[in-house]
């Protein structure tokens, strides 16, 4: 074979190969950001669908009782403050079913220590919440000294339990026990209208409530668990937010949002 010849088939052999890692690493990519997208939808934790349905079932018993006894409610939260204890972990009561009680540090009960609370650990949760607060234009300071609000995490909730963390729920209650707001956060897929680009997001509705408000209720009717016994006179404030490569980049803002229906494509579109 003359020289030439060697050389082109060395060359040939050299493109095939350099052709074929590339496949590889194209193939790797893909496989990788096929585990991301499953991760920002299902969990990095949970491996298998637990539920569709997700509930803080302990909440309704911590109003419940606040409804009963407010002066106990006030008690909790004020010996937080004194510890300077921000995250109170509330879990129910196995014996007594509208009971519950306060425990800190984290989840103690139902498992025990999961990996996925590390989502409702002071260091990563905090942060976050406050970056929610920014985003309304909340005055609420969850680093405050003295104290101005606690965060109530409801050990019971169902993304917790299951280790979903594609989902998660929080409470932010005042001080003085007089207002409380819900913060439920999803990661998911989503598509930016004004670049026909699509990431993973992280959409949060934040809700308001007077706790005055509430009162004892009939027992929920079949088919409508969903009222726990409660009432509210009222109506409740509804924010919606959102944050752009989230859970991916660090730190990542919240703007507000509003969904615009009808729409075909049933895209959120920031304002």
């Amino acid at each position: 074979m003359q020289p030439i010849s060697r050389l082109r088939a060395a060359f040939y052999l050299l493109l095939v190969l350099g052709s074929f890692a590339s496949v590889l690493v194209v193939v790797v990519y893909d496989i990788t950001g096929v585990v991301s997208v499953l991760e920002a939808l299902f969990g990095v934790d949970n491996d298998h669908i637990g539920t569709y349905e997700y509930d803080a079932y302990t909440i309704p018993r911590y109003i419940t009782q606040y409804i009963g006894n407010p002066t106990r409610t006030l008690s909790e939260v004020q010996a937080a403050v004194a510890m300077t204890q921000r995250i109170l972990y509330v879990e129910p009561n196995a014996t007594d079913e509208t009971d519950y009680f306060i425990v800190a540090g984290n989840c103690s009960s139902l498992g025990g220590y999961q990996d996925s609370d590390r989502l409702y650990a002071d260091w990563y949760m905090l942060p976050m919440l406050q970056r929610i607060l920014v985003g309304m234009n909340s005055t609420i300071d969850l680093f405050a000294t003295p104290m101005t609000h606690a965060v109530l995490i409801d050990c019971d909730y169902s993304g917790r339990r299951f280790q979903d963390t594609s989902m998660f729920k929080a409470f932010i209650i005042d001080v003085h026990v007089t207002m409380m707001w819900s913060v439920a956060l999803q990661t998911m897929n989503g598509i930016r209208s004004s670049t026909k680009s699509e990431a993973q997001v992280g959409p949060a509705i934040v809700s308001q409530a007077v706790l005055a408000n509430f009162g004892l209720g009939p027992p929920d009717p079949p088919g409508a668990p969903w009222l726990f016994g409660l009432t509210y006179a009222g109506t409740t404030n509804y924010r919606t937010l959102v944050s752009f490569n989230f859970p991916y980049e660090k730190d990542t803002p919240f703007f507000d949002a509003s969904n615009q229906y009808p729409n075909p494509t049933f895209e959120s579109h920031s304002l």
